[in-house]
């Protein structure tokens, strides 16, 4: 089984000044690149206490902007994290503009080494949000076994969760699952859903493909 975690980064101080309204809410367009509020990091440890949340995941993606960043560093092990700027938020702002690197690491703390910033340019040039996250599972499973599988060759369970992060599935895998995690934003995972509002912070969902790595058809 193979299974795609998606999350919407957590609360970010950005959000904060949204949620005041009025001005404020113009406000927040033009904060460069906001990190995590306190409420937002503590939204990443209560998560991975639930009984949900993978204890592994095989592959780590995140987009360049710090708090997607930030929540991916919290809710995932010392793993590699992939730093995809296309899974980046889809709005107009400067919160949407990655801050300099070596402003960025001061608030990673040492995780900085863990982040492999842009590792294949060729998805930047890719806008449709289905095709970036074909592209990534693509990607994950040539470095799995030998030969690429077509991920339209899976057969696809999908388990969508809420915006409290609470899944709707009862079979959570066991250790022989692969867990990609895929730490993007809002407008993103609305998009690529077709949800009719906007996912809250902390939005969980997940998708499985049951399928063989080694077996290209077995169903």
């Amino acid at each position: 089984m193979i299974r795609i975690w998606f999350i919407r980064h957590a609360f970010s101080r950005g959000n904060a000044l949204s949620k005041l309204g009025g001005q404020f809410f113009f406000l927040h367009k033009m904060y460069q690149d906001p990190p995590l509020t306190s409420w937002g990091t503590n939204q990443c440890t209560q998560l991975i206490k639930t009984p949900i949340w993978p204890k592994h995941f095989n592959f780590v993606f995140a987009s360049h902007l710090l708090r997607a960043l930030e929540t991916a560093v919290i809710v995932s092990s010392n793993q590699t994290i992939y730093s995809i700027p296309s899974l980046g938020e889809k709005a107009i702002g400067l919160d949407n503009y990655p801050i300099d690197k070596t402003i960025q690491q001061c608030y990673l703390d040492n995780h900085q080494n863990r982040i492999e910033t842009n590792p294949w340019p060729e998805l930047n040039n890719i806008n449709n949000v289905r095709n970036i996250v074909k592209e990534l599972i693509a990607k994950c499973v040539s470095r799995i076994v030998p030969e690429q599988i077509n991920p339209n060759e899976m057969n696809k369970e999908e388990d969508k969760g809420d915006d409290k992060g609470n899944d709707k599935g009862e079979d959570k895998g066991n250790d022989q699952d692969v867990n990609i995690l895929i730490v993007t934003h809002g407008y993103f995972l609305k998009e690529y859903f077709g949800l009719n509002y906007m996912p809250g912070n902390g939005f969980i969902a997940e998708e499985a493909y049951r399928n063989d790595p080694t077996n290209h058809h077995n169903p």
